[in-house]
């Protein structure tokens, strides 16, 4: 279940407010969020096949509870995926102020005070895309793992469907209608919005490692030629 108690009663008081539920409330939580998550699921249904319905007040609130859950869910489990304890009293890496400085072509054309800034400069800008990196791998992490489970409760409901309608449920009939299904659907654009986060944070960590490797290498270069030197 994607839904929390809190989240189903807000379903619910949609649901009420729209005139699709005038029913008493149930004692039981688990009866609670069983019964929101019916409502979101008629909520997708009518979104998706009746006409005029994806603008409907009550329908778009209630899909907006729901998409809040599902990220709130996909954080939390982000928390226990991430395998690293938070609060462990190391440093994180903080988000620095202001646009990179650019590194300049030649570093011919600045002096040993401003290549070493410019180096601890890039060092922390690395350090940062590292941990957002690791942040947006353990949110792939997570919001897969949500997608995969989905896709098991789809293919399972699918594939009794077609057995009570009398119908071969071969895997690739199965595969395709439990691909269709609309919470697999939701959870798998997490899975892309998540995983196009990790290519650009892998980019930006490339792009500062080649930084990084650059400066350190005509330090190095310097250092050489003081030694020679004298």
């Amino acid at each position: 279940m994607v839904l929390t108690k809190e989240a189903a009663l807000q379903v619910l008081e949609e649901a009420k407010s729209g005139g699709f539920w005038d029913g008493e409330l149930p004692g039981e939580e688990d009866k609670v969020i069983e019964l929101g998550e019916y409502y979101v699921k008629e909520a997708r249904n009518a979104k998706e096949n009746i006409a005029g319905m994806s603008r409907n007040k009550t329908v778009r609130a209630i899909l907006n509870i729901y998409s809040v859950a599902i990220q709130e869910k996909s954080e939390k489990n982000f928390q226990e995926y991430a395998g690293v304890e938070i609060d462990s009293g190391l440093p994180i890496p903080e988000d620095m102020a202001g646009e990179p400085t650019p590194l300049p072509v030649d570093f011919t054309t600045i002096g040993d005070i401003q290549l070493r800034q410019l180096h601890g400069e890039y060092h922390a800008y690395l350090a940062r895309a590292r941990w957002l990196l690791a942040i947006a791998q353990n949110k792939l992490a997570s919001a897969t793992h949500l997608r995969d489970e989905a896709y098991r409760v789809a293919f399972q409901k699918e594939h009794i469907n077609l057995e009570l309608l009398g119908q071969r449920a071969t895997k690739d009939v199965v595969d395709t209608a439990a691909r269709g299904d609309s919470e697999y659907k939701e959870q798998n654009d997490l899975v892309k919005r998540h995983q196009g986060e990790v290519n650009i944070y892998k980019a930006l960590v490339d792009i500062y490692e080649g930084g990084v490797d650059r400066l350190s290498r005509d330090w190095t270069m310097r250092t050489e030629e003081d030694k020679r030197r004298y």
